[in-house]
Formats: C-alpha cells, structure tokens, sequence
C-alpha cells in the first residue's frame, strides 16, 4: 500500500523557483524525497499562494485553498480544506498528517486525523507558541500530538497550561550546499545578515553594531540579504551614520544565492529578537560562518555559535573573530532535516 502524507500549512511555495516562501518547509519535503521516495506527498495550503488551480513541486501535490488571510473566508476555507481531506483520503488513504504552526491548519488536521483514526502531528514553528496565540486554547492538544522546534518554545507554551515533550528541531540539508563549496578558506565579506527587513528581524541593530565596528575597521565589508517594511528606514539610518561604503543592501534573492554569500563570508550576525529555531544560521555555521545571535534565540552548543547582550559586547566579539581569523572556520552542521524527517515519519508511523 501506497504511504501517503498529507501536510497542511498556512502557506507555500507558489513555484519551484520560489525558494525563499518557508524554507525549513521546502527543505523537509526534499528530505523525504530523496530519503523515501516511494512515499506520496500532498500539501494543503489554507492561505497563500493566491490561486486555487492545483500545481506540482519538485513531484508533490500542492492544493491552494486561497484563504489570502481573509476572515471573511476562514469558514469556507475550513469547509474546503476538510471537503479536500475526505476526497484524497477515499483516493489514496491517509497515512499521517503533520500541520504546520499551531493555527486553524492544526485545528482542521487534528479533527480530521481524529475523525478518521489517522496519526497525526502538530509542529510548533514560531511565535505560534505565545500565550496571545487563540488557537491554543481551542487546539486542547495531547502531549502526543504536539511537538516543537526548540525547548525555549516548550517553555513558552507553559504559559499557556501547555506540556511538550518532545522537540523536532528544524533542519538543512548538506545537499543544497555542495554546488557553493569552495576549495580554499578565502572570504569577500566580514559580516552578513540574512532575513526580512522587518521590526522582529531588527536589522537596526545590525546597522549600530557596525557603526561601532566601522570606527576601528573602516574598510569593514557587510551585505544584508532581504527585503521588507522597513528598507527605506535602514537605507535611510546607513546614509545618516555614512555606512554606505561599509554596509550595502542587497535586496531579496534566491535561497540558493543566500547559500553561496554565505560562503563567501566570515560572519553572520543574527539581530533577531525571536526564532523558533533558524534556518539561517544553521545553514551559516555549515557554510563556514562565526554565528552571533542573542542569548535567548541561540540553539546550539559549537564554537561557531556565539551569543551578545547588546551592540557593544557585538562589536567587541566580531572584533575579536577579524583579529584572530584571517580565514573561514570548519564548517559545522548542527542539525540534519534528514534525521528531523524521520523523527516526524516515525512519530507518525510512516517509515
């Protein structure tokens, strides 16, 4: 019998060359592919892309309910999604369903699976652990259907009366990086920064950390890779401080052009002021990258890996990585989506 996993999620790649729309997502799907490709993989997306037209990725299934995270089609949306579960489950049963975020994605999956005795499994991935988060309370989830990518979001959900257990942590996959290896050690760039230009992403502070940095090593190089609500104002802040020379916005680029800056840079600082558990910096440390980040969003123990209060303590760590490394540190990897797929798999009992 044909293992079928069904996965829902709030959104998904409108394209094979969407590479930037929830990547630990993309890279979990591949994961499974190449590991078991025998298993059929359909994706239900509630929200995004904007169509409704049923398309193929990299061979799965991908069936957009097109929410367009409207509250006026949150009902209809919910109505479609379980008409589309029964349909699939009477054409190629069911083996597990794993919702991505704790949203109305998880509450339909969980009834669903409920319903028709299929295992089931709701992955935490961000700020969906918060207390301010509505669907936890009517989620009532089991200590068995629930799992999270790190133990500081486990400690979150206790705010909300919430017991977790078990942690699935996010993933890359060595593939991706094979064609980006380099044969010697060399970097262009001292210090990059990668995600959207948003509040949460806090790229101001990167901006600070490299004022203070740009007074000891004027020729200081760094790129930030991303787009967002806030470029204008961290265009305008660079210009104000006389950065442009130091600091050079990049704009938003492809996830396999993300992985080849990362090897040809020395650094990554992480402003961050929330992850789940990062993608990029796990994929920056198996690129040969220092990785610095705040106390609270750091997720594992390695060298690379080094945490700051604030700018001051940021600039004096970075300070300290150009004086002693003239070269790119052994690259690391810190956590497989091959070994992560196959802890969701088993929980499920596909594998």
């Amino acid at each position: 019998m044909v293992k079928h996993l069904v996965i829902l999620t709030p959104g998904f790649s409108a394209a094979e060359n969407d590479t930037e729309s929830i990547v630990f997502l993309q890279t979990l799907i591949k994961s499974i592919n190449i590991q078991h490709p025998t298993i059929k993989i359909t994706i239900i997306t509630f929200q995004f892309p904007f169509t409704t037209k049923t398309y193929t990725w990299f061979g799965n299934n991908v069936m957009p309910l097109n929410g367009r995270n409207s509250k006026a089609k949150k009902i209809w949306v919910w109505l479609k999604a379980l008409r589309v579960l029964k349909t699939l489950n009477s054409q190629t049963p069911i083996s597990g369903i794993l919702c991505c975020w704790l949203m109305d994605c998880s509450l339909i999956g969980k009834r669903f699976a409920k319903n028709n005795n299929i295992p089931f499994l709701c992955w935490a991935a961000g700020q969906d652990v918060k207390p301010n988060n509505r669907y936890l309370k009517l989620l009532r989830l089991q200590e068995n259907e629930l799992a999270v990518m790190s133990k500081n979001q486990a400690e979150l959900l206790k705010l909300s009366n919430i017991t977790c257990t078990k942690v699935i942590e996010n993933g890359i996959l060595s593939e991706e990086f094979i064609p980006y290896r380099k044969t010697d050690a060399n970097f262009s760039i001292h210090v990059l920064g990668v995600g959207s230009l948003t509040q949460l992403k806090n790229y101001i502070e990167f901006i600070h950390v490299i004022e203070l940095l740009s007074k000891q090593t004027p020729n200081i190089k760094c790129e930030i890779l991303g787009d967002g609500p806030q470029k204008e104002l961290l265009q305008k802040n660079i210009a104000e401080k006389n950065l442009q020379n130091n600091i050079t916005l990049i704009g938003a680029v492809s996830h396999n052009k993300v992985i080849e800056k990362m090897h040809q840079s020395l650094i990554l600082l992480h402003p961050s002021t929330y992850e789940g558990n990062s993608t990029v910096m796990l994929e920056a440390a198996y690129a040969g990258n220092f990785v610095l980040c705040k106390p609270h969003v750091l997720r594992h123990q390695s060298g690379l890996m080094k945490s700051y209060a604030d700018i001051n303590s940021a600039a004096e760590i970075i300070t300290e990585i150009l004086k002693q490394h003239n070269t790119k540190p052994q690259a690391e990897m810190l956590s497989s989506m091959h070994d992560r797929a196959n802890e969701i798999l088993a929980h499920l009992k596909i594998n």
